[in-house]
């Protein structure tokens, strides 16, 4: 088949729901908002922020599960096979959401930022400021935990550099926009793939989710 008539057979079909668009974008503000912060010493800021991460990481661990088909772990994570087909370039399928690769930098990604939120949470400095959870853990936890908080810092904007120069590798060379269907939540589509139903919630659930992670993620500041 030619370009022109796949052209032709290409379909919009949302890929992503709304609550994941939500949290992709929410979770980038809230960590600029962070970094920011800290680099500036407003710690209660920083510590706001890091609420909202929390929040935000709780949702989508319990969005991977209960979300709809791109969102759901089981469909997001590549398994092995899949991995190494993609990297032999035997496996040219078009892909609904991320590829196998692009999936497991996202992956990589959010267990990192997981990884720092948690070191933060027990982290002590000495000076002004320690974690919620520091009386949860000895001196010497909080003290491993609180250098390797602001180690991480340093590996999570490297991370994060690399994703966005992954993202512009895709725009500018292989002409596939990721920014667009992330804000739209609309991907153009094979006529084979366009047949499925992706993004479809049940919007109950995806209520009751966000007020489940705002609610633990504000008692683990406020009431722990």
């Amino acid at each position: 088949m030619n370009n022109n008539a796949q052209e032709n057979n290409a379909q919009k079909v949302k890929v992503w729901d709304l609550p994941l668009r939500i949290f992709h974008w929410a979770l980038a503000v809230a960590f600029a908002v962070s970094f920011i912060s800290i680099e500036i010493d407003n710690m209660e800021v920083h510590i706001i922020s890091a609420n909202v991460i929390l929040g935000l990481l709780i949702f989508r661990l319990l969005w991977g599960f209960l979300g709809s088909h791109t969102a759901r772990f089981t469909t997001f994570i590549p398994s092995p096979r899949q991995l190494i087909n993609y990297l032999r370039n035997k496996d040219t399928d078009e892909s609904v959401g991320h590829s196998p690769l692009g999936a497991l930098s996202v992956l990589a990604l959010l267990l990192l930022m997981l990884f720092q939120l948690l070191t933060g949470l027990v982290a002590d400095d000495e000076i002004y400021i320690t974690g919620p959870l520091r009386d949860w853990v000895s001196s010497s936890f909080s003290s491993w935990a609180t250098s390797k908080h602001v180690w991480l810092a340093d590996i999570l904007l490297g991370m994060i550099g690399l994703h966005i120069a992954a993202i512009l590798f895709y725009w500018v060379v292989k002409k596939n926009n990721l920014i667009k269907p992330m804000i739209t939540g609309y991907k153009t589509l094979n006529q084979k793939l366009a047949q499925q139903t992706y993004a479809q919630m049940n919007i109950i659930i995806a209520v009751i989710v966000i007020i489940v992670a705002a609610i633990c993620a504000y008692g683990v500041f406020n009431w722990l």
